[in-house]
């Protein structure tokens, strides 16, 4: 699930302002170009940048905001403290990170071991609470302990406090999760609903209108699912018209 490079596998390279700028092996010789350089890192190490990516710190400078990659095996190699975008220093908020980070991977494992295990709702605020701020608004991780405590309050009947979390969770789910994919498609459903109830029709409508085109591609117009949410919408339109 997370990068897993050893020391001995990796080598960083450093800007005079210590922001990271590549990571490459070093048993692996290289022509002395800045093209090849880029474009080996790219072609080795992309796909383990954009794992790290999925559980970002945010910068603490409160002018900057950046997303951090949190390299979790990278705890010696200061260079990965530094932030990219202002040069900040973040290895407090790194390590805090990392801590953060595996009791939240524990908690999602421990839910797909036993469906049946639910974690107090105060729990999860608390851990709400200590995320906020210091993960990144775009980290997925983050996006799935919003959405487990959407689920927990939804639960409890306390609809307007789970719908709040509910939206702060679209911005990851839309950011690593493809848009059709039930986590995506189940998060606008819930929204339509959560606004039907309301009788916001404006909103609803919104949130029907994406939902739909992407019915319309996965499952497709034949599917049952689709005409029931075309349906809804079309119902939603009329509503607004005679407003």
């Amino acid at each position: 699930m997370f990068p897993s490079l050893t020391d001995k596998q990796q080598s960083t390279k450093c800007n005079p302002q210590n922001v990271p700028i590549a990571i490459i092996p070093t048993n692996t010789k290289l022509p002395n170009t800045a093209l090849y350089n880029s474009m080996l890192w790219l072609f080795l190490h992309s796909s383990v940048l954009k794992e790290a990516q999925r559980y970002a710190v945010q910068c603490g400078s409160k002018t900057c905001g950046e997303a951090i990659p949190l390299l979790l095996q990278a705890k010696t190699d200061k260079c990965n403290f530094f932030c990219p975008k202002c040069g900040q220093d973040n290895q407090k908020r790194m390590q805090e990170a990392r801590a953060l980070t595996v009791k939240l991977v524990n908690m999602q494992v421990k839910k797909a071991d036993n469906q049946e295990n639910r974690v107090e709702t105060l729990v999860l605020e608390k851990l709400a609470l200590e995320a906020r701020g210091l993960l990144h608004p775009t980290n997925f991780l983050y996006g799935l302990l919003l959405r487990d405590l959407h689920a927990a309050l939804s639960a409890e009947g306390k609809k307007d406090r789970a719908f709040a979390y509910l939206q702060m969770a679209l911005l990851p789910i839309s950011v690593h999760v493809h848009p059709f994919e039930s986590a995506s498609t189940e998060a606008l459903s819930e929204i339509i609903h959560y606004h039907m109830e309301k009788g916001q029709v404006n909103e609803a409508s919104e949130a029907l209108t994406k939902l739909v085109r992407r019915l319309k591609i996965v499952p497709g117009e034949d599917s049952e699912v689709f005409e029931e949410y075309h349906g809804l919408l079309m119902d939603c339109r009329k509503s607004i018209k005679n407003i």
